[in-house]
């Protein structure tokens, strides 16, 4: 009887054990489709970045193929034979949409026949729209393409994949899709370098390149570092009937042989060119020109900031804007709410030595400095795991609003006395002991709390700075983080200069009380803008708002192929100067006018959660920050960006050039 109580206990602990393993791992696998195929050959399944669904419109997965020895599958444009890989999500009700993105490709020539594919491993990114955030998803796609060896074989299967509703916490394949993610050739991945000249020559089709200075950019068989390719190459694609060979690499440009059609046919149309190179990856539509009529202009679509370098070496450029970038962020709306903290340490020093004024100041312009240069060497560090950075997304993580409203709360209560903070006699005794080390602490920490408070937003010159920064080399990077932390810090440096201006103050006494209660007030008006900002992270995502419609990728696009005027507003409930923007100009009746005027489809993006699609559309642009705006239309089919800080005639005069009025 023993014995068998004992069994009992085993069995009942067994069971529990699998039914717990069971339950610890079956999120694990909700991200993942079955396995479909022949792994000698070719297996294939679909895989998720996210455990479930989240509440967001867009889902982010991928179609994992695992080739056989030997076997590969195809590119998107396959090349001399072979057919791309197709995936088909018109048996789901709940995915609107989908975009299948492809890796940069390998050249593979055999028996005189160029084709461009993956072998081994390959990863396709894939962007599902659905209908209805809140339901689970159950995806169905019909899977067709070709995989090749000595002999081709056709595959074709539905492949699945299930998330359950709940929260969008990783799965164990998110690394996996955003290194995919990484390796497909896009404006974001050029380092700057663009396509500047597209020239037929002859039967052959002639590309240079160009950084952001317009100083040429070489091209060369190889190379060191970089993707890890070692070869550099160029892909072509045009109109159906072209064909294009491997490329020559002639004086620094990169020179392909035109067949299958009289290559005079391509002057004048658009094309897709990829350059692959060990140091970056580029993807983008160029126009064809014949040799009599190139005289080496820009790409209309990169003009503004070819003109805008032109004046001086890129670099030295990105570092003047970020430094006025950086002062004109002292008057943005974004850091209005620091401006309490500010005041607070101005008056206080009413009467002070200048001495000590000077070392206030100066270490408050210092903790500015050195914070944008921490921020920097995040950005970096992110940069270089794959992932994509943007300006001010830290404010889409929720512990980092709720860090920012205690703190607000605890500097409010502080000012209002309501509450002291004790300081311990072993602390004094410390700060007596180091000469005021304590008081420096606390000045470099107001001013790191002003570069926290100052990164929601962009300001004028600043996006120029922030998208040479985000593309170029470290050392390049961080001179340009440095030079906005200067022009931040630039009125504390001009205190410092002269602290006779705050010792000229009255000393602290009744009024101070006043003002401190006053500026307290400020910072819990601050701290509830936050708690507001923190509901629309954690909360239900949105999308249209009033009549502004859904932002989705490829939809202004395809508005404007209608004959559309499309504006569009990439805005974020913590971008204070976007809303400022709506509030005097995108809503304003004047503004209205103009928009029934042209027949304007207004279309809102929200950055308030983090957004890839967003992300992706806003560095297309060389663009990392928000406020945006940009106006289509038949007029301005490339799309007229406008300043961060709107106007009405700003807007309603893209709006009618859009028009073509």
């Amino acid at each position: 009887m023993r014995l068998a109580y004992l069994t009992n206990i085993y069995k009942t602990f067994f069971a529990g054990m699998a039914i717990a393993i069971v339950l610890c791992l079956s999120p694990v696998y909700a991200a993942t489709g079955g396995w479909h195929g022949d792994k000698d050959i070719a297996r294939l399944r679909l895989i998720a970045t996210t455990l479930a669904t989240g509440d967001e419109a867009v889902i982010r997965a991928g179609l994992e193929v695992e080739l056989g020895e030997g076997w590969k599958i195809y590119w998107r444009s396959p090349g001399d034979a072979g057919l791309p890989p197709v995936l088909d999500f018109s048996q789901t009700s709940n995915i609107q949409q989908h975009a299948m993105q492809f890796p940069a490709p390998h050249r593979f020539s055999l028996f005189g026949l160029d084709t461009f594919g993956y072998s081994e491993r390959v990863i396709f990114p894939l962007t599902l729209t659905v209908i209805d955030a809140n339901k689970p998803l159950l995806a169905v796609a019909d899977f067709s393409g070709l995989v090749c060896r000595e002999v081709c074989i056709p595959l074709s299967y539905q492949l699945d994949l299930s998330l359950p509703r709940g929260d969008a916490s990783p799965s164990r394949h998110a690394y996996d899709i955003a290194q995919a993610q990484a390796q497909v050739p896009s404006l974001g991945t050029s380092r700057g370098v663009r396509v500047v000249e597209a020239v037929v020559r002859g039967d052959t089709l002639s590309l240079r390149l160009a950084d952001r200075d317009g100083t040429a950019v070489g091209l060369s068989r190889y190379g060191n570092g970089g993707n890890g390719r070692g070869v550099s190459d160029v892909l072509v694609e045009a109109d159906d009937g072209f064909a294009f060979s491997a490329p020559d690499f002639v004086n620094g440009a990169a020179v392909v042989t035109i067949s299958g059609k009289p290559p005079a046919g391509l002057i004048g149309k658009q094309a897709i060119a990829t350059v692959l190179t060990p140091e970056y990856m580029l993807e983008e539509a160029i126009t064809i020109t014949s040799a009599a009529a190139s005289s080496g202009a820009i790409h209309a679509s990169y003009a503004p900031l070819s003109s805008l370098y032109s004046m001086g070496g890129g670099l030295l450029i990105a570092i003047i804007g970020g430094l006025l970038g950086g002062v004109l962020l002292n008057g943005m709306p974004c850091v209005l709410p620091v401006l309490a903290v500010k005041l607070t340490s101005v008056v206080g020093l009413g009467g002070a030595a200048q001495k000590t004024i000077r070392r206030r100041f100066l270490m408050t312009a210092f903790g500015i400095v050195a914070s944008f240069i921490v921020l920097g060497l995040v950005l970096l560090a992110l940069r270089a795991g794959g992932a994509a950075i943007g300006w001010g997304v830290q404010f889409q993580n929720p512990l980092f609003l709720i860090a920012l409203i205690v703190v607000m709360l605890g500097f409010a209560l502080v000012l209002a006395d309501f509450w002291l903070v004790p300081i311990p006699s072993f602390a004094n005794r410390l700060a007596s002991a180091s000469g005021g080390l304590g008081g420096d602490m606390k000045d470099m920490a107001g001013g790191a709390l002003a570069v926290l408070l100052a990164t929601p937003c962009s300001a004028p010159f600043l996006g120029v700075a922030v998208a040479f920064a985000f593309v170029a080399t470290p050392s390049e990077m961080l001179a340009v983080f440095v030079a906005m932390g200067m022009g931040l810090a630039l009125p504390w440096l001009v205190i410092a200069a002269k602290p006779k201006w705050v010792a000229a103050l009255p000393k602290p006494g009744a009024w101070l009380v006043g003002m401190k209660r006053l500026l307290a007030v400020g910072l819990l008006m601050t701290a509830l803008w936050l708690g507001l900002v923190l509901t629309s992270v954690v909360g239900d995502g949105r999308g249209g708002d009033g009549d502004w419609e859904t932002w989705l990728p490829d939809k202004a696009e395809m508005l404007v192929a209608e004959g559309q005027v499309v504006l569009v507003d990439v805005t974020a409930d913590w971008c204070l100067t976007c809303k400022a923007n709506k509030l005097f100009v995108l809503n304003s009746e004047a503004t209205e006018t103009v928009i029934k005027q042209v027949g304007a489809v207004k279309l809102k993006a929200d950055w308030t959660k983090r957004n890839d699609s967003i992300l992706a559309y806003l560095s297309s642009f060389d663009r990392y920050g928000i406020p945006f705006n940009i106006v289509y239309g038949p007029g301005a089919q490339q799309g007229i960006i406008l300043p961060e800080v709107l106007t009405h005639a700003s807007l309603a005069d893209a709006l009618k050039r859009a028009r073509g009025l």
